[in-house]
């Protein structure tokens, strides 16, 4: 996504129209006020900025929703790079991407604009998490992080009301993470516990259909994949059932054959032998289809432990 600096939006507008700085800043501000926003030193108000375009002859919203100085910038870039750096894990405590997402943090947190909002405290604590298990560090210093980011929008968090708070995509991330961070410690319940108070929370909030189909789908393959970690292959199938239904409804696939591969494996380890292979096959025929070539060989490895067979 392009970053729109709004000061060289206006420096060349006014030197396309062959304004000078002085010709364009009187009666609306001083000179020095004009240099420093061209510059990207500083942002101009709404009045200000309007009064600007309109003698420039633009209405700035015809163009442009949002203009950013060089310090909001910079910020936008530490955001892109950090989402990128912490995609997928780091192999070893070393790797220099977790020295480098240290690095951005620390520049994030000095940046008064940004840590200012408490929804950016919220972020910058989801980035040092994120870190943390890179470095592997103890669990529970992982879940004390993650429980103070949660009561940033959640003063007094508990598990058990999930369904009813009303939460931000970051909220879910975070309780996304506390559920691995049980998961990591054999803590199977614990996590599905979350995953479910998830699910029941967009059951009882969400009524936008495409929010529904980005979370859903995704909330029902985790919880499955916890409640398969706990032997608790009806409630898999349940689940999965829901967020097949999710998929079709909101026509949102990416994670149709990931959860049908849960259904599968649930209904082969309690001996639905014919079903499963059935839908086995299935989510194969699917992988290849989305071109998720990476993900057949794991299903097929499953398949041969749970039912004795290979395709």
């Amino acid at each position: 996504m392009a970053l729109i600096h709004i000061g060289s939006v206006i420096k060349r507008i006014r030197l396309q129209k062959g304004m000078t700085q002085e010709e364009l800043a009187r009666s609306i501000l001083e000179v020095q006020s004009l240099y420093a926003i061209e510059r990207g030193d500083r942002m101009p108000s709404i009045k200000i900025r309007e009064l600007l375009f309109e003698k420039l002859g633009y209405y700035d919203d015809n163009f442009y929703d949002n203009y950013l100085d060089n310090k909001l910038i910079r910020v936008q870039e530490i955001l892109y790079e950090l989402e990128g750096l912490l995609e997928y894990p780091t192999p070893t405590k070393s790797d220099p991407i977790i020295e480098r997402v240290d690095a951005l943090v620390k520049e994030l947190e000095s940046t008064e604009k940004y840590i200012k909002f408490p929804q950016n405290k919220q972020h910058i604590l989801l980035f040092k998490v994120a870190n943390a298990m890179n470095k592997k560090l103890a669990p529970d210093l992982i879940q004390g992080m993650l429980s103070e980011a949660l009561k940033i929008n959640i003063a007094d968090y508990k598990a058990k009301d999930i369904p009813r708070y009303y939460l931000t995509m970051q909220d879910r991330k975070l309780l996304a993470l506390l559920a691995t961070t049980y998961s990591d410690e054999n803590r199977h319940k614990d996590a599905a516990d979350i995953m479910f108070g998830l699910k029941q929370n967009l059951d009882n909030h969400c009524i936008d259909k495409a929010e529904l189909g980005r979370y859903y789908p995704w909330v029902t393959y985790t919880l499955a994949k916890y409640l398969l970690e706990d032997c608790r292959y009806e409630e898999v199938i349940e689940n999965c059932d829901a967020g097949l239904k999710a998929c079709k409804d909101t026509r949102s696939m990416y994670h149709y054959p990931h959860i049908a591969y849960m259904k599968a494996t649930a209904l082969g380890w309690l001996g639905r032998v014919e079903e499963s292979e059935g839908l086995y096959l299935q989510v194969i025929n699917a992988l290849e289809l989305f071109e998720m070539h990476d993900d057949i060989d794991g299903v097929r490895r499953m398949m041969k432990t749970v039912l004795g067979k290979e395709l």
